[in-house]
């Protein structure tokens, strides 16, 4: 029989104490952070390096997913029920440092700041807590550091929570990950199966790494924002965006196409240029 093994993370002062905790995010003690540097914690680079967000629930009817990106950040909206939403304010971390201001201060003040994400919540009724989550782009440099240990979902890595890549990503190496379980009972993985798990993980997650970048990349976003049915390059993105890591030829050479576009856009406005990134266009504030 196979035997599976669960870790989950570097040691913090409540898993020292033998207290659970749950879904509550407690920083590494030294230890946890040796821990990790053992066993090959990296954090992923981004570009604009965005790794803290704001997470509240608020009684608010929403039908559907929306994602408002702003300068410097972008906010989530995600229905929860018929009547709680989740909404969410991810920025970079040096500018939510910089700003020091409570969780509950900042994100108040960035909602005053932009008329559609105020006129969205102007309703709702906060129910809960604000949680805080920073520094969590990452992954290990290996994902199968032992014959008998597979380390899959948030445990190999976690890029960002736009396009809700996390989920995708676990489903993903956990299937893979069983199939190498199942076809392996009662021994552990040789050495020449361990590497092609962390080269198959690893290509999966570069995948959303550079559409990600993408995304904050001002440049890239007015490409992003601006679909057109050129040589059918929307059906590339929204395949990676869908989840699909995995794509045909077909697929992936109007995905480097539509790269190269990005890139282009720093040097030639191809796409309309958005006035709020390039910082010709104020923010509009809320109206009272």
């Amino acid at each position: 029989m196979a035997e599976i093994v669960l870790i989950r993370h570097g040691q913090t002062e409540w898993s020292a104490a033998g207290r659970h905790t749950s879904y509550t995010d407690l920083e590494l003690t030294a230890e946890g952070e040796r821990q990790a540097r053992v066993a090959g914690f990296r954090p992923i680079d981004l570009g604009a390096t965005f790794s803290t967000s704001l997470a509240v629930q608020v009684r608010h009817v929403e039908s559907r997913n929306v994602i408002a990106r702003l300068p410097g950040g972008w906010f989530w909206f995600i229905p929860i029920n018929a009547e709680i939403t989740s909404v969410g304010y991810v920025r970079r971390l040096s500018d939510s440092k910089a700003s020091g201001l409570s969780p509950d201060d900042e994100f108040t003040h960035a909602v005053a700041q932009f008329s559609g994400v105020a006129e969205r919540l102007r309703a709702a009724e906060r129910i809960g807590e604000f949680r805080t989550t920073g520094d969590y782009s990452h992954r290990f440099t290996t994902f199968a550091p032992h014959p008998r240990v597979l380390l899959a979902g948030d445990a190999a890595g976690f890029v960002d929570p736009i396009f809700s890549s996390g989920v995708m990503m676990a489903l993903k190496s956990a299937r893979l990950a069983a199939r190498l379980i199942l076809a392996c009972p009662g021994r552990g993985l040789a050495l020449a199966q361990r590497r092609r798990y962390t080269r198959e993980v690893r290509r999966m997650m570069d995948v959303y790494v550079r559409m990600i970048r993408t995304f904050y990349d001002d440049p890239a976003f007015e490409i992003f924002m601006h679909p057109q049915p050129m040589l059918g390059l929307p059906a590339a993105v929204a395949a990676v965006v869908g989840g699909n890591t995995d794509l045909p030829f077909r697929l992936r050479w109007r995905l480097q196409a539509f790269y190269l576009l990005c890139w282009l856009q720093r040097h030639f406005a191809l796409a309309p240029r958005i006035p709020f990134l390039t910082g010709t266009l104020a923010p509009q504030p809320a109206r009272p």
